[in-house]
């Protein structure tokens, strides 16, 4: 019989890995279940292999890669693109992997943290395209200070996105290339400003800074990167109100007589079946659904973080 949850999140990337954080920190029993594993970045990040560069560590536990079809290209760019690609009438067919684990696709994302401006919650009042956005840039600033302070972003303030506190960090120093670029703005009156990112600059909440190895993608073995599994759940699981299911697919969920929020889920998974249950279950929807159970282990396990 599964433990009482209050609150059932499926995914444990950047969306439900914050849901679990705010919904344990405010009382709440939280289950989270991840198809993925809990990686251990001293075993599972190639930093220290010959190969490290090759290849992508998540894609064992990846099964599906998501294919862009090829998309007609404007023929009044064509001055615009390089001698190999002059005579293309379609842009190349791409493909990208996501990271299935306890992280997410934050586990190899570059750490990128911007706000977005003021004017681009006002796109159709401003500029009369889009939509405008039922908050002001000013009623979510608060939201994005949180986020930053737990990530421990380092920037610079800049005027485009207004800010009522520094930066948890400073800026990352510019790379020799950005310099050259910088110098260049300078001379033509503009500022180049260093990225905002959620990669420590130096140590802050226990953990070190950045070494610059260039091996985000691969998995940060430092943990300066900011991953969901590094920067936030451990502070979801000190609240003794986590508990992290891996290896667990969820496929449909059961509504109550209600047809309110998620009453239970049943399925099999590698230790047999369980019916988890909760009032309410949160998760993001996903593009392809190929079978009718949850996927779980019995009993809900807590494998992570990763022993």
């Amino acid at each position: 019989m599964s433990p009482p949850y209050d609150a059932i999140v499926v995914g444990a990337g950047a969306g439900g890995g914050l849901a679990s954080y705010a919904l344990t920190r405010a009382g709440l029993r939280v289950l989270l279940i991840e198809r993925g594993p809990a990686y251990d970045p001293a075993r599972d990040y190639p930093i220290g292999r010959p190969d490290w560069d090759l290849g992508d560590t998540f894609a064992r536990s990846t099964p599906d890669t998501y294919v862009v079809e090829p998309q007609p290209l404007a023929a009044d760019g064509a001055h615009l693109r390089t001698t190999l690609y002059r005579h293309q009438t379609t842009q190349r067919e791409y493909s990208y992997q996501r990271a299935c684990g306890v992280g997410g696709s934050t586990l190899h994302y570059l750490g990128e943290a911007h706000r977005f401006p003021p004017h681009a919650f006002r796109m159709r009042r401003l500029y009369g395209v889009g939509r405008d956005w039922p908050l002001t840039y000013e009623e979510l600033a608060p939201y994005y200070g949180r986020v930053e302070r737990l990530l421990g972003v380092a920037g610079q303030a800049h005027p485009l996105f207004p800010r009522t506190e520094p930066f948890p960090n400073p800026p990352h120093p510019l790379s020799p290339v950005s310099q050259r670029f910088a110098a260049g703005a300078r001379r033509l009156g503009r500022t180049l400003v260093p990225n905002s990112l959620a990669i420590l600059s130096r140590p802050y909440a226990g953990r070190p800074p950045c070494v610059y190895c260039k091996a985000c993608y691969h998995g940060c073995v430092v943990g300066d990167k900011s991953s969901v599994d590094v920067a936030v759940l451990p502070e979801a699981q000190r609240t003794g109100r986590l508990t992290v299911a891996t290896g667990s697919v969820v496929t449909h969920v059961l509504l109550d007589r209600r047809g309110g929020g998620g009453a239970g889920s049943g399925g099999r998974g590698q230790g047999g079946t369980d019916s988890p249950r909760a009032p309410a279950v949160s998760g993001r929807r996903r593009h392809r659904n190929p079978a009718p159970a949850l996927e779980l282990p019995q009993p809900p396990v807590s494998p992570w973080p990763a022993q």
